[in-house]
């Protein structure tokens, strides 16, 4: 997956697909960056969105999780379907 995902870095759908992927292996910390990668690549892109939100609710600390979601939302330089959020927060 990560050497079709290196030949197609500005897919989102390889990059969705690698989160996915990691969530079936019960890994949702890693899942995080290549999801939001995808919404970076097409904010549009609301499977990939549904999978940020599995991934986060995944995680073992769901304090810290909140709190990486909430500075996600906030940050300028998140996708924009991502800082949108922020509102329903």
């Amino acid at each position: 997956m990560r050497q079709t995902l290196a030949r197609s870095p500005k897919n989102p759908q390889l990059h969705q697909l690698l989160g996915d992927l990691l969530l079936s292996k019960k890994q949702p910390q890693a899942a995080v960056a290549p999801l939001e990668e995808a919404l970076n690549l097409n904010p549009q892109q609301v499977s990939a969105l549904q999978l940020l939100a599995q991934a986060y609710q995944q995680m073992p600390d769901a304090d810290l999780a909140l709190q990486q979601l909430e500075a996600k939302v906030g940050d300028p330089k998140s996708s924009p379907f991502l800082s949108g959020l922020g509102h329903g927060l």
